[in-house]
């Protein structure tokens, strides 16, 4: 279908496009943009008044201010620049440039400020004022450092002066393996806090890779809940909503100061993710000739930045409401989404169906930035540039010619604005800088958040205390809730909103009013108590929003557990309500799954949910209490919950002779869902000497019971110290497979080495699946030696390892073992234009079961294989073959974001191997081959970031050439000749 709707519409544009690009000239190049009907775009600057734009802002004066960053990707010895456009003629249109500060390394945003602005060039946030006015920085004065100096892609930008009236900023986890640019961009940040203020509030290193606030007048500094790539946006009311390359529309649904309340519950995420069309969802780029680099996915989004709410008011249906923009410069075009609420949180859906907002077939048209003007137009910032990837992951041949700067003298800003717009006007004669106190109040009602957000920052940046007595009549009285909003936090700025006025705003007839007028009391609330009774009377609001954000600050009103638990009682089928209860209730959570079990109507599916995780919780912060054992509804999920959290504890508990045969009993009952809860709550448990297992020992080996009840059964028996028992003799042929595998893993189970020789002793009777299981219980340093011996002796055949097996004895912390491993498992090393690979398509079938026996355990390629700690491998359909050549022979050469190898040690010693797969103040999850474990952050004693891959070098000459061809051509998903 995409290849159809170019044939239909690129005729048309042909006759009007000059064949002599890219690059285009700027009007050339306006004529390549296409936009719906109603739509018009106009060219507001192009070099050379502006090159290697990066960000803009519209200051009170109706000056434009431009970051450039000539630098990007490999430049930081400091060609970054500030520009002041202006417009010396008078007609509304910059015509000259004014370079107001230079020197900067990496700029990556900007913001009005006082006399001048704040610019994100990390390290540091720097202030630069121009107190003379001769549109030239007086100085460069560093307010914030510790950011990392890290690939330019997850640095510190965008700074945005918040509703709240705190500078907020967006910031990401660093590159932390960077095999070719270590040494400009290894940095990983230091602890971040304000030179002019070293004993004040400080940060963890790089800010924890999280967003973070500051108020630069009062050195208040904050940690926020969630993480954003490359730009971030606030709605009209004031949520967060942030996005990454690949998942480009989420929204923060906790605040970090709720995590705070609770921090020994290991919440494992405060990011709701909002898109109905999915992670790496498709785009439908128009480009002539693109100019994809070798590793860079094709058809999703892969650079997705810039989310931006459009709150200018201007544009037509069905741009008009609800509407957010996001940049996705790899494909030259802007995504557009509609915003709807989905309980407390919200969902993106598409606006267009099969095509975007804005796209250009020239391919180095690279939208990476939006502001809002104050004409409510949509001003997009054009990095144009030939190649917009960093070098880390680009053919090396490419990095290395001087293709990487071509088109660091260009760059363009266009304004997207309705067709029967008027021409821009307002360029450098806007007054809001010498307005009157009412003129500013009244801006602060606007339609166009460009008006209110720089009415209120004057405001509150100039300490206009005579604007007190507008402001009150306005948040009491103004016809429009925007206005009323904004009033009310512009007091909060000043020091003069009053609790009378918080009560009045509690009552307003419009929700987001409500909701904002909760968050305000948690600022005086404890002053001022008597808000509490308040808050207690909106638990019936009719609003879900309200209500959430109400059950979120109730947890700083002691006393108000009754209405907290009607709050989750109306929304307990959302697992953020869920959530924000944990968080915000004083009652134990031992109460609460009572409460839950014995009070609450709900779904019988909601319930279990519900109690499977506060369970987990229970049992991880106060043990195997009699509340998760003991008979009563949800059983099973209390049990699956507590063997949930019992395996998070550092240590494991014992339980009594008398519990222990309950369990049992119930394990080999003939209720699957209760019987599995009951085994996975013994296997995390110690458990006392057995007194008899003959009925499970009969269940095990009888041939009329369920496979299920018989895999149960030798879990069972597994569980006994050094107790073999009968478990050899089910490692024969004739048992079924599945009770062949749980006794292997039952052997296993047991300590020493002797279960491992009956393993190998086995060998010959073992089913292959059985055999791969076999090959994870050799683990341990000692059983790992006798794996070698093994293998080197020719009881295991080195074509039977799996590559993960591979990688573990390959990587084994013992260097004898590991020299041993890597003599007899090594791979010849080859060239890859050396391999003999046959020519011509290969047979994609046999690639997808190799697939599946070599890399499925990692990856994913489409809907085959886990995912489990390495990338989605159908975005690599486009790289040509001896590319992928290239990363199988040394996959290290470049890691995808997030899938950097980690080694966790905790406090008792016990150490994880992984990914990161996500983190919040309280726990960080990390997810192995095998497992995912989540681990409190309190039991952390070190997380060291392990160099290389997980994927060892060399896999490319592990298979036979017709093989390795049909892996590429599954991977490649290459079409038969026809």
């Amino acid at each position: 279908m995409r290849a159809l709707w170019l044939l239909i519409f690129l005729p048309l544009w042909s006759d009007t496009v000059s064949v002599d690009g890219p690059p285009f000239e700027p009007q050339e190049a306006l004529k390549t943009i296409k936009v719906p009907d109603g739509i018009r775009v106009d060219l507001v600057a192009a070099e050379p008044l502006v090159a290697d734009p990066v960000a803009m802002d519209i200051d009170e004066y109706g000056r434009i201010w431009v970051a450039e960053m000539p630098g990007y990707p490999l430049d930081v010895g400091g060609s970054g620049r500030i520009k002041i456009l202006h417009d010396t003629d008078q007609d509304g249109r910059p015509d000259s440039a004014t370079v107001f500060a230079d020197g900067l390394r990496l700029p990556t945003g900007i913001m009005r400020w006082k006399d001048g602005v704040l610019v994100t060039d990390p390290p540091d946030i720097f202030y630069l004022p121009d107190n003379d006015g001769d549109s030239r920085a007086d100085s460069h004065i560093v307010v914030l450092t510790g950011f990392a100096l890290s690939n330019p892609q997850h640095n510190a930008n965008s700074p945005i002066y918040g509703l709240t009236n705190w500078i907020y900023v967006a910031n990401n986890s660093t590159i932390w393996w960077t095999e070719k640019y270590a040494d400009p961009f290894g940095d990983q940040g230091e602890q971040v806090y304000f030179p002019d203020n070293p004993e004040g509030d400080r940060l963890p290193r790089n800010a924890a890779d999280r967003n973070a606030r500051f108020r630069p007048d009062t050195y208040e500094l904050e940690l926020l809940g969630g993480r954003s790539q490359f730009g971030h946006t606030f709605d009209a009311w004031g949520r967060h909503f942030l996005v990454n390359n690949s998942q480009h529309h989420l929204v923060e649904a906790l605040a970090s100061q709720y995590l705070e309340r609770r921090p020994e519950l290991p919440i494992q995420t405060t990011i709701h993710r909002t898109s109905d069309h999915g992670d790496a969802a498709e785009v439908y780029p128009i480009t002539i000739d693109p100019l994809h680099q070798l590793l860079t996915d094709r058809g999703v989004f892969t650079s997705a930045c810039a989310l931006t709410w459009q709150l200018g008011g201007l544009l037509p249906a069905p741009f008009d409401s609800s509407i957010t923009l996001v940049a996705e410069p790899v494909h030259n075009l802007v995504h557009i989404d509609r915003i709807v609420p989905d309980g407390p949180v919200f969902r993106s859906e598409r606006v267009l169906e099969k095509r975007e907002f804005i796209a250009s077939t020239d391919s180095w048209f690279r939208p990476v930035n939006f502001t809002i003007g104050p004409d409510g137009g949509i001003y997009v910032v054009d990095y144009y540039r030939e190649i917009i990837e960093h070098p880390e992951w680009m053919d090396d041949s490419l990095a290395a010619t001087g293709d990487l700067h071509q088109g660091t003298d260009r760059g363009r800003i266009y304004r997207i604005v309705p067709e029967d717009t008027p021409e821009l006007n307002w360029h450098g004669k806007l007054s809001l800088a010498n307005a009157t106190v009412d003129e500013l109040v009244d801006r602060l009602a606007s339609d166009n958040i460009w008006w209110r957000r720089n009415a209120q920052r004057i405001l509150v940046s100039r300490n206009r205390q005579d604007a007190v007595a507008p402001l009150s009549k306005m948040a009491a009285s103004s016809t429009s809730a925007l206005g009323r909003l904004h009033a009310l936090w512009t007091l909060n700025g000043l020091g003069a909103l009053t609790t009378s006025q918080i009560t009045s705003a509690l009552d307003d007839s419009h929700p987001g009013v409500r909701e904002n007028a909760i968050r305000l009391t948690e600022l005086v609330l404890s002053e001022n108590p008597e808000l509490g009774q308040s808050l207690l009377a909106m638990t019936e609001d009719t609003n879900v929003r309200v209500r959430y954000q109400l059950l979120n600050t109730l947890g700083f009103v002691p006393g108000s557990d009754a209405a907290k638990l009607r709050l989750l009682a109306q929304n307990i089928e959302s697992e953020w309500f869920q959530t924000a209860a944990l968080l915000a209730l004083d009652v134990s959570t031992h109460d609460l799954m009572q409460t839950v079990l014995n009070e609450l109507a709900a779904p019988e599916h909601v319930i279990d949910r519900f109690v499977l995780r506060l369970a987990r919780i229970l049992a991880r912060t106060n043990g195997l209490v009699p509340a998760l054992t003991n008979d009563g509804p949800a059983l099973g999920s209390r049990l699956a919950g507590a063997a949930e959290g019992l395996q998070q504890r550092q240590n494991r508990i014992a339980i009594s002779r008398e519990l222990s045969e309950h369990l049992v009993e119930l394990a080999l009952s003939p209720d699957d869902e209760l019987g599995n809860a009951a085994v996975a709550l013994l296997e995390a448990v110690i458990l006392p000497e057995p007194e008899s297992l003959e009925q499970a020992q009969l269940i095990a080996t009888d041939i009329n019971q369920t496979v299920d009840a018989r895999v149960r059964a030798v879990r069972i028996l597994s569980l006994m110290p050094n107790n073999i028992g009968i478990l050899p003799a089910l490692l024969d042929s004739s048992y079924p497979v599945e009770v062949q595998l749980a006794s292997v893993e039952a052997l296993g189970a047991q300590s020493g080495t002797g279960p491992a020789q009956l393993l190998l002793q086995s060998w010959p009777n073992l089913w292959p699946r059985s055999r791969n299981r076999a090959l994870d219980q050799f683990s341990t340093q000692d059983r790992a030696n006798l794996l070698v011996t093994a293998l080197e002796e020719g009881v295991i055949l080195t074509e039977e390892i799996s590559w993960y097996q591979r990688v573990r004895l390959m990587r084994d912390t013992e260097e004898p073992v590991r020299s041993r491993a890597r003599a007899i498992l090594k791979l010849e090393d080859a060239a890859p234009g050396e391999l003999a690979i046959p020519g011509g398509p290969g047979n994609n079938d046999r690639g997808q079961v190799l697939f599946e026996n070599l890399c499925a355990q990692c990856h994913m390629a489409g809907e085959v294989g886990t995912g489990a700690i390495g990338p989605n491998l159908a975005t690599v359909q486009h790289w040509p073959r001896h590319v992928l050549l290239a990363e199988l022979q040394n996959p290290s050469q470049r890691i995808a974001s997030g899938y950097e190898s980690w080694r966790l040690t905790r406090t008792n010693g016990s150490i994880i191997e992984g990914i990161i797969a996500s983190e919040t103040s309280s726990a960080i999850t990390m997810r192995s081959l095998t497992e995912t474990v989540v681990v409190p952050r309190q039991d952390v004693k070190e997380l060291t970031a392990m160099p290389g891959s997980f994927m060892p070098p060399g896999l490319n000459m592990a298979l036979e050439p017709n093989d390795l061809r049909d892996l590429l051509s599954f991977l490649r998903q290459e079409l038969p000749q026809q």
